[in-house]
């Protein structure tokens, strides 16, 4: 499982949703965007896709009876400054460094091996790529995908705020969440 957070410029080949892949199945983990503002709400969202079919891969199902809105929050507060000193991730402020160096550091504590990866010319933030080889088909690639840049009003300013809580801090809050399970779970991958 190759973990990708993309830059806004290349976000179109990253997936719209975040799905776990196993044994060839897609299941999707959050139909909905996480409502980060309203506790009861993911509370309500959680307990409806506890009841999901007999048919669910039961690890699948063990891994949603683990996601947690809290957790979700702490990552979107990061993020969007909240609870950092972060202020804005656009790709060209100084501050997208600091977010790319944290998200680092959250994979590798996940037991992903990260990387940053240069993008285009100077002055752009990398990317931030976290992979996962499979278990039997290391070489066969998924990609789970969201970009943790932001723009704010100026898209081209370096100096305006961009916090992003919806661009797309909140795709890459649930790629964080992800990982993270993935990582407490021990699950393994094929791919």
């Amino acid at each position: 499982v190759a973990v990708v957070i993309d830059d806004y410029e290349r976000a179109s080949v990253a997936l719209a949703t975040t799905s776990a892949v196993f044994n060839q199945q897609v299941i999707q983990l959050m139909p909905t965007p996480m409502a980060a503002r309203d506790p009861a709400m993911t509370a309500k969202l959680l307990e409806k896709r506890k009841t999901l079919g007999a048919s669910t891969d039961p690890v699948i199902a063990d891994l949603i009876s683990r996601v947690t809105s809290g957790a979700a929050l702490d990552n979107l507060n990061y993020l969007t400054g909240i609870s950092s000193d972060i202020k804005s991730r656009n790709s060209i402020h100084p501050d997208g460094l600091k977010a790319a160096a944290w998200l680092k550091t959250q994979f590798d504590r996940f037991g992903f091996t990260t990387e940053l990866e240069p993008f285009g010319t100077a002055g752009y933030n990398p990317n931030v790529i976290a992979t996962l080889p499979g278990t039997s088909e290391p070489e066969t690639i998924v990609v789970i995908g969201a970009h943790y840049d932001s723009r704010g009003r100026a898209s081209l300013s370096a100096t305006d705020d961009a916090p992003g809580a919806n661009d797309d801090g909140s795709g890459t809050s649930v790629l964080l969440q992800l990982a993270r399970l993935i990582s407490e779970s021990g699950v393994s991958f094929k791919y």
